[in-house]
Order: C-alpha cells, then sequence, then structure tokens
C-alpha cells in the first residue's frame, strides 16, 4: 500500500511540475504511512515514513517539522523515498516529499504519542498523531529482523516487527 501511495504522489508530481505554481497553498497534508509502532521491552522501535504532500497547484513554503514528544520519538528529515532533508523548504504544485519518525522509548513500558506538526508561510499548521507502544512479550520481537526471539537475542539490537516490515 506505501508504494502504491508514493508511487501515484511520485507520478502527480512528475506529471504538474513542468510549470511553476503562483499563488500560496492553503493547505498541506501530513499522512503517517503506520499510525501506531512498537519496541521491544523499551529498546529502540519501529521507524515509520511520514509522508508530507502538496495537494493543490500551488507553491508551499514549509517553515518548521516538529514532533510533541522529542523524548520519546525522533524525527528523521533525511528518511525515505524521496527525503525532505531539512524542516524548512519549498514545494511546487502537487510535490511531496518523506521524512521517518521513530519510536525510542525512555521507560520499558507504557503508551506514547506524539503530534508531528507542519508549518508553512500561508497554510495553517497541520498535525498528524503518531503512537508508540512498548511490547514486553518476546514472541512479538526478533533480533535485527533474524527471527531470533527477543530472549535469544543476547544483544539491544531488538525491533519489534509485528508483522510490519
Amino acid at each position: 500500500m506505501k508504494t502504491k501511495i508514493l508511487s501515484l504522489l511520485l507520478l502527480l508530481g512528475v506529471s504538474f511540475t513542468a510549470a511553476n505554481a503562483t499563488s500560496p497553498c492553503t493547505e498541506i497534508h501530513v499522512v503517517p504511512v503506520q499510525k501506531t509502532l512498537q519496541s521491544c521491552d523499551g529498546s529502540q522501535g519501529q521507524t515509520v515514513e511520514v509522508v508530507i504532500h502538496n495537494p493543490e497547484y500551488c507553491y508551499s513554503t514549509i517553515t518548521d517539522i516538529t514532533l510533541s514528544d522529542t523524548a520519546n520519538f525522533e524525527l528523521n528529515t533525511s528518511y525515505g523515498e524521496v527525503p525532505c532533508n531539512n524542516d524548512t523548504f519549498s514545494m511546487r504544485g502537487y510535490q511531496f516529499c518523506t521524512v521517518g519518525v521513530t519510536f525510542k522509548p525512555t521507560t520499558t513500558s507504557g503508551t506514547f504519542e506524539t503530534d508531528i506538526s507542519v508549518g508553512s508561510l500561508a497554510a495553517p499548521l497541520t498535525t498528524a498523531s503518531i503512537e508508540g507502544e512498548v511490547v514486553n512479550s518476546t514472541s512479538a520481537c526478533t533480533c535485527g529482523g533474524h527471527g531470533h526471539h527477543g530472549s535469544k537475542c543476547g544483544h539491544k539490537a531488538k525491533r519489534c516487527d509485528n508483522g510490519n516490515k
């Protein structure tokens, strides 16, 4: 599904970028590819790709990308197939770029939430929510994707894959 969404957005971006838009955008879309991330026993968890999309034939000047919870989540502007590479940039009509949000819990249990907010000069602040959950079950955890269960890892490279790769 992620590949289909990104392919469609890329196709739209390529089709409409020949001419530059002259009016500012009134909205920006922020779409996490996955809404819930997991971590095994408080070790570093999953990263989700977030698509920042200019849905109109207009231009946008993105002024900042922020997370409401920076203690348990980390923003990576150089993540994904079409990385934004910064938290300030401009986009033409129908363009998009991606950032990553990694769940890095500071405790070994609990559920956490962060809002990723994208500010721009003309459009109102746009926000999307992402949840993080610490899973204390070794049956849902693997080591580095090699199929070993969490209790057999012997190192801290545990991740929770829960069927989402």
